[in-house]
């Protein structure tokens, strides 16, 4: 077995594993294994030397899961549905069969 097929196998067995990290999510009525995070904050300064950081909220929910559990691509501003409620498509960006999700929050 070589390093990729070992990394496959981690990238499965413990990663997305539902005993380890993952958890059941239902993204566009589909349900998959998947590791959610609520709300991506980015620390930016005024200037160089203020000390002064402000969180700015870039996205709200970042969902990564496999490639071939939801092979839709995904665009910019698309709604979606996640676990029920309605989300619109910050970004989706997808890496070596593991697809990383960035989603704004719809309200009202």
């Amino acid at each position: 077995m070589n390093f990729k097929d070992q990394a496959d196998l981690d990238i499965d067995n413990v990663f997305f594993s539902n005993e380890e990290f993952a958890d059941i999510h239902c993204l566009n009525g589909v349900n998959l294994s998947s590791i959610k995070s609520d709300e991506y904050n980015s620390l930016h300064h005024y200037n160089r030397t203020d000390s002064h950081d402000i969180g700015l909220i870039q996205y709200d929910v970042s969902l990564v899961y496999k490639t071939r559990d939801y092979p839709h691509r995904l665009v910019y501003w698309q709604n979606i549905t996640l676990d029920g409620l309605p989300y619109r498509v910050f970004k989706w960006s997808e890496s070596q069969g593991v697809v990383t999700l960035h989603l704004a929050g719809l309200t009202g």
